[in-house]
């Protein structure tokens, strides 16, 4: 059994005016309002994580770069040391080659010389 009220053009815009009048209070105690209050909280909290995001990542990208500049430093302070260390290395191999050619020849000169 289907009920079906018939309205006068005059109950209609007395409904159409009342909810003219009161539809913000109406809508505020709906549930799309507090849905929708909801969305924007929830969407202003992500737009506050993706600012602190690229923040972040600024910051690491500049401690990147910081420790790109003192990797290269260290490399450069490394190949120095290790050139003197080669240049002091290679002195003492000669150093050490003309001591025993030396001793050599006077331990010869002397083997000859005593025959």
């Amino acid at each position: 059994m289907e009920q079906v009220m018939e309205l006068t053009e005059e109950q209609l815009r007395q409904i159409g005016n009342y909810v003219s009048r009161n539809f913000d209070e109406l809508i505020e105690r709906s549930r799309y309002a507090q849905s929708r209050n909801y969305e924007i909280s929830v969407i202003e909290r992500i737009t506050r994580v993706e600012e602190e995001l690229k923040s972040q990542r600024e910051i690491m990208m500049f401690g990147f770069q910081q420790m790109e500049k003192r990797f290269e430093a260290m490399q450069k302070y490394m190949d120095k040391r290790f050139d003197d260390v080669n240049r002091r290395f290679t002195m003492l191999m000669w150093a050490m080659g003309v001591g025993f050619t030396l001793t050599t020849t006077a331990v010869s000169i002397v083997s000859v010389l005593t025959r």
